[in-house]
């Protein structure tokens, strides 16, 4: 019974965090991150391959929206090995993405776009470098 009422109160709460992002309406997606999220401006850092989406290019296809690297002049300025601050790293960092994605967009963002930063935010640089799409080497 325990286990009954616990998957009926995940179900209920799974629903309601659900509920807002339905109901919201948005027509397109940026997003900023590391590798958690790069699509491709430094490689492809986990897998390569439609099979096996990321989570960001999961929600695009959900919402039908597109997305791509901005170097290929998309929406997604996340890049692997990106850290959170320009001192950390100044080729890859959130800060700069931020940036960029402003510069894009002359400084505003409208109401229906949809903007999301997922990274694990490294306080410290180096670590992980892809060196092509679909490979990924550690230091």
């Amino acid at each position: 019974m325990t286990q009954k009422r616990t998957l009926l109160k995940y179900g209920i709460l799974s629903l309601a965090l659900a509920a807002p992002l339905s109901a919201c309406a948005f027509d397109s997606l940026t997003v900023i991150g590391d590798s958690l999220s790069d699509t491709g401006n430094n490689g492809r850092w986990t897998w390569d391959s439609g099979q096996n989406k990321l989570y960001d290019e999961q929600l695009a296809e959900l919402y039908g929206l597109a997305l791509s690297p901005s170097s290929n002049g998309g929406s997604n300025y996340a890049a692997g090995g990106a850290t959170a601050t320009p001192e950390l790293n100044p080729q890859d960092n959130t800060a700069d993405q931020i940036r960029q994605w402003l510069a894009k967009t002359g400084g505003k963002s409208r109401p229906q776009r949809f903007v999301y930063s997922l990274g694990r935010r490294k306080r410290s640089g180096g670590g992980h470098r892809a060196t092509n799409h679909g490979t990924a080497n550690s230091r």
